[in-house]
């Protein structure tokens, strides 16, 4: 298993990605939107971050 791998491993598995969208959430507030479509939009966010991470770090 490369480095690579492994800091990928570390940084994208869904412990990870929970508390990450989680604190977020915390710190974020938009006043028209609720705390559950809130995490929506910050789940989506996230899952576009890791993919482009992971083709950063593949190169």
């Amino acid at each position: 298993m490369s480095l690579v791998d492994m800091v990928s491993d570390h940084l994208f598995n869904e412990d990870t990605k929970k508390s990450i969208i989680d604190g977020l959430n915390e710190k974020v507030d938009i006043p028209i939107i609720n705390e559950r479509t809130e995490e929506k939009i910050l789940t989506a966010i996230y899952d576009v971050i890791e993919d482009v991470m992971k083709k950063v770090l593949a190169k």
